[in-house]
């Protein structure tokens, strides 16, 4: 009861306590005196060192502070409190993605107590079905299927019957039984408890991601803004980043940069306005750092990524990290620094083992291929895409683009990492069968309306085509990607295709309005990567150092002048400029 007075009094004496707030309601022992009642408490018996641990256990549960309280039963060996507060609060913990934690927890329950809790084993089985590991969650559900069949669970819960149906549910979706995935989770919403902000949380994710494989865009798009809206509405931030990332990803893989950046400015906004900073929110801090790589706003993109990989680690997922090194590894190969390139694809390649990412493993695939494409080692590149089916050697095959299900992104970069290593081989008979590759895929890019790989695979293709000599068709492809990345000034597509792309783009005619200047800033953005001081190799010089009027036209073409305005201010003609314009980039590239 005099609590308050004897702290008070210790702080007043400078004794002891060091104060956490102003307020007065947190203190912690000064670190000499921590360390004497630690050596106090080593000297105590087991069963001494157990109470203190269950005293800890149950003030933090009644503070609130549910993971200390945790901690401490299980310290206590105390696991009928422990099993109790995982079932109460640790979902909400494994939706923020607190997944390392309570992986942690897990294995310090003895497994008698664990299969007989049935919110133990769902906890089980979405921990591993959210890292896309359907087999490790298997056991638990075929436990849980047992439990649900039998006469004891009759009467369960309506949460814990909806819980389960959502769990199945996603199972179903994650094997491709969408019909039957579809079911069963309007099964869960017709059960599931009003108040019951998780389970509903699982359900609409699970909808939404069903929907996206049946390419129902509009329904959707209604899950993820229902899981939005009812995060919102309920004040459970987690479930609305839930919602924003979703969103957020499905936009951003149909090249919808600016709704994207949008939803995750609304995502950072809702973050910043908690003052906490869940896990789950690395999700939000990566698309936005994804978004302004596209734009070639690389510091920020760089300060983005490096925030959700820092905010990651307390979520037991490695996408953030792997992704951040990817994307590092990328801006060091624009400035031609192939070197740091391979140091940071390396870095991913070492988180990765620790930990296998769940979506960004062909992000890391893609890269590899193109870093070692960089260094000219075609063999490893192709060796890279061999365990998928892809082999080069002694001759060239393709797995067939699956036919029974649309095309989703990671797939198509495994697909665009084969033809740009068909471009760096250039050979005849293997340029045809790019050709061929890159028709099929143009076409199922579209069928499922993923615009960057739509993008992406034009790129290569028009650079196929220019080295067989059709430069029309060439250049009608590059004009069809300048015309899908315009709107939402995607940059970073050209940019990384090199200088052959800018001899490419600097060649066309015919260009007017919005397409004429976004040419141009591509253009100007390339300059920093092609112009020799850019360079990281003090090697690497001009074979032919540029003339005083290229010099000219080069600083035009920078500040961002069509041909004609360039013709006009330097009194020349057109065809002269285009003739200066090609040997400047011939030039530098």
């Amino acid at each position: 009861s005099n609590g308050r007075f004897i702290l008070e009094q210790l702080y007043n004496d400078n004794l002891f306590l060091i104060p956490l707030d102003e307020a007065g309601q947190w203190y912690r022992y000064h670190h000499l005196f921590a360390d004497l009642l630690r050596d106090r408490q080593k000297a105590l018996h087991g069963s001494e060192t157990a109470v203190l641990h269950k005293q800890a256990s149950q003030w933090f549960a009644k503070e609130g502070l549910f993971s200390e309280a945790i901690q401490h039963a299980l310290a206590a060996q105390d696991y009928a409190t422990a099993v109790t507060l995982i079932e109460t609060h640790a979902m909400d913990l494994l939706l923020a993605w607190h997944a390392k934690t309570i992986k942690t927890w897990m294995r310090q329950i003895p497994e008698a107590w664990a299969a007989k809790s049935p919110k133990t084993n769902l906890m089980f089985a979405w921990m591993y079905l959210m890292s896309s590991n359907v087999s490790q969650a298997l056991p638990y559900i075929d436990r849980l299927q047992k439990m649900f069949d039998s006469d004891q669970f009759e009467e369960t819960q309506p949460s814990i019957k909806a819980e389960w149906l959502a769990l199945q549910a996603n199972l179903l979706s994650a094997q491709g039984q969408l019909e039957e995935s579809l079911a069963v989770a309007q099964q869960a919403l017709a059960i599931v408890p009003l108040g019951d902000d998780y389970v509903r949380s699982l359900i609409y994710s699970g909808l939404a991601v069903t929907y996206i494989q049946r390419n129902e865009r509009e329904r959707a798009v209604e899950a993820y803004q229902m899981l939005i809206q009812h995060g919102r509405l309920s004040g459970n931030l987690v479930s609305e980043l839930m919602g924003i990332s979703g969103l957020g990803l499905f936009a951003m893989e149909r090249g919808e940069l600016r709704y994207a950046f949008e939803l995750a400015s609304q995502g950072i906004a809702a973050v910043e306005h908690a003052g906490i900073i869940p896990p789950i929110s690395a999700a939000v801090y990566g698309e936005l750092g994804a978004i302004f790589y596209q734009w070639q706003q690389l510091d920020k993109a760089e300060t983005y990524l490096a925030r959700s990989a820092q905010v990651s680690k307390l979520s037991g997922f490695s996408d953030a990290e792997v992704f951040y090194h990817v994307v590092l590894s990328r801006m060091a190969q624009l400035n031609g620094d192939v070197q740091t390139a391979v140091q940071e694809i390396k870095l991913a390649e070492k988180v990765k083992r620790v930990e296998a990412p769940t979506a960004v493993q062909e992000e890391f695939i893609a890269q590899q291929v193109r870093v070692a494409l960089a260094q000219d080692n075609l063999a490893d590149a192709g060796a890279i895409l061999n365990p998928y089916g892809f082999l080069f050697q002694p001759k060239l095959s393709i797995p067939p683009l699956p036919a029974e299900r649309l095309l989703d992104r990671p797939t198509g970069l495994l697909y665009t990492s084969t033809l740009h290593i068909i471009l760096h081989q250039a050979q005849a008979t293997n340029v045809s069968a790019g050709l061929q590759l890159a028709n099929q895929l143009l076409s199922e890019a579209r069928k499922s309306q993923l615009v960057p790989v739509e993008i992406e695979t034009l790129l290569i293709r028009g650079q196929l085509l220019a080295k067989l000599g059709d430069h029309t068709a060439s250049q009608s492809d590059v004009v069809t990607a300048l015309t899908l990345a315009e709107p939402e000034g995607a940059i970073i597509p050209f940019l990384e295709e090199g200088s052959f792309m800018a001899n490419i783009l600097a060649s066309l005619d015919n260009l007017d309005g919005r397409l004429l200047a976004f040419r141009q800033t591509i253009l100007a953005a390339f300059l920093p990567y092609l112009h020799p001081t850019a360079q990281t190799d003090a090697n690497e010089t001009l074979v032919e150092p540029l003339s005083g009027r290229e010099l000219e036209i080069l600083q035009l073409i920078d500040a961002g002048l069509t041909n004609q305005e360039i013709a006009d201010a330097l009194v020349i003609t057109l065809h002269t400029v285009k003739k200066h314009s090609s040997n400047v980039y011939a030039k530098l590239g």
